[in-house]
This record gives structure tokens, sequence and C-alpha cells, in this order.
């Protein structure tokens, strides 16, 4: 039920997918990169004060060259530049779910200290 669950978000390509216990993930390595650096963002974020002293353009910067990042990883593996691995895709994954999820974290604690 995992892969249909997931379909919807991910291509499942099993070459470009983590196996445990020779069983493919439901997601590709990039995929769990993302979704595991967001969660692991989220659940660090009330803890890294020092991150909340950094303004919303540099949290947005980063993010965007996280994305363009991962961007020429796929082209440059489209075009056969390089072959990347699913090392590389979960690392970079990982970099934009974190980028993501401090900025998205950042806002919100914003806004709730605000409130208060």
């Amino acid at each position: 039920f995992q892969f249909e669950a997931f379909h919807s978000l991910c291509h499942q390509d099993p070459q470009r997918s983590f196996t445990l216990n020779n069983s493919q993930m439901s997601v590709c390595a990039r995929c769990i990169g993302i979704y595991g650096a967001f969660f692991t963002g989220v659940i660090l974020m009330p803890f890294l004060v020092l991150i909340k002293k950094v303004k919303f353009r540099y949290y947005f910067r980063f993010l965007i060259g996280t994305i363009i990042l991962n961007f020429i990883d796929v082209l440059g593996n489209q075009f056969d530049f390089w072959t990347n691995t699913n090392g590389s895709r979960f690392l970079l994954g990982s970099l934009f779910g974190l980028s993501s999820a401090i900025l998205l974290s950042n806002e919100f604690f914003k806004k709730l200290n605000t409130e208060d």
C-alpha cells in the first residue's frame, strides 16, 4: 500500500531508489532526502535559536540555491555530463528538504512570536 500512497508524489523508479532487505523503498532516493530532511528540520527548528536571527531573504536564497542545484544535477545526468548516484540524489534532496523546512518553520515561529 505504500507504493500507492506515494505514487502521486514520486516516480518510484527502482534504479533511483534505495533498497532495504532487498525491498525497494516507496520513494526514490531524492524524495527520501527531501521528506526526511524536511521532517528533521521542522522537529529541530524550535531548538535552533541561532537560525532565527537570519533574515527571510537568506533562507529564500538558500532554498532557490538548492532548487538550482537539484535542477543542474538532473540536467547533467539527463545530458550525460555525469552520472549521479543515489547518494548524490539523497544529499541534494536533503538540502532542498532542509532549506524548505527552515524557511517555512522560521516564518511560522516568527508569526507565532508576533501574536504574543
